[in-house]
């Protein structure tokens, strides 16, 4: 098993600091609990300032990243 990690863009301006981001809290503790459990991660898209659109298709194992700008990218 291997695992795909996208999201955890920073949306809103909270805060000064990008370690207080909630999307980076969130990557790093997604980041923490699969090293834990043994998973390693095959592919990541994470981070950023931009919203993401996904589609992951079981069959194949490939993950569709779609951004609110219109780029387009496969993991």
């Amino acid at each position: 098993m291997v695992a795909k990690m996208c999201g955890g863009s920073r949306m809103f301006k909270t805060s000064k600091d990008d370690a207080e981001c909630i999307g980076a809290k969130n990557i790093k503790l997604a980041t923490k609990i699969l090293k834990q459990r043994g998973i390693p991660v095959a592919a990541m898209d994470v981070g950023g300032v931009f919203g993401r659109i996904v589609e992951f298709d079981v069959k194949t194992g490939q993950m569709y990243i779609k951004t609110v700008s219109g780029d387009r990218k496969v993991i």
